[in-house]
């Protein structure tokens, strides 16, 4: 028993060491009122590491390939859970912001590059619209519908 309640502990632990890293990235990203398309691509690559690390407390690998798109989908789905049950809001937008930057670091490993941006011309906030293949997408928004059960599609 005792073994349980320490494992119980560390991960209570790397949870709340991930979410004070995910404040801390979100806090330095909405900090910049400008960014620079080499802070965007810093953004980027940050953004999908931790994502990586929080996939790992729900005892997933997530490792860029596109079959780990598949454990992303489990990772949104346990995440929209616990959103159901706690009506928590406050870390949604960080899930959705590096889940989706996550998304995007495998469309890049996997295909061509694309290139992101902070913002859309004449929306106030920021919505990390992805230029790929002459399309706009936006990965950060499907993974904010996906948690929220807007009837968002997988990927």
């Amino acid at each position: 028993m005792g073994t349980l309640a320490a494992m119980l502990a560390q991960s209570q632990e790397s949870k709340i060491n991930l979410n004070m890293k995910l404040l801390s990235f979100i806090s330095s990203l909405f900090g910049k009122a400008k960014t620079t398309s080499q802070d965007i691509l810093q953004i980027q690559k940050e953004g999908a590491e931790i994502a990586i690390e929080r996939a790992k407390l729900y005892n997933f690998i997530l490792n860029y390939s596109e079959n780990s798109i598949k454990y992303l989908d489990k990772v949104l789905t346990i995440i929209g859970k616990e959103y159901a049950i706690t009506k928590e809001k406050k870390d949604i937008e960080g899930f959705s912001i590096i889940f989706g930057l996550y998304i995007i670091e495998v469309i890049e490993r996997n295909h061509e590059k694309g290139y992101l941006k902070r913002k859309l011309l004449g929306v106030e906030h920021d919505v990390f619209p992805y230029h790929w293949k002459g399309n706009l997408i936006f990965p950060c928004a499907w993974v904010q519908n996906i948690i929220l059960d807007y009837n968002a599609k997988d990927i």
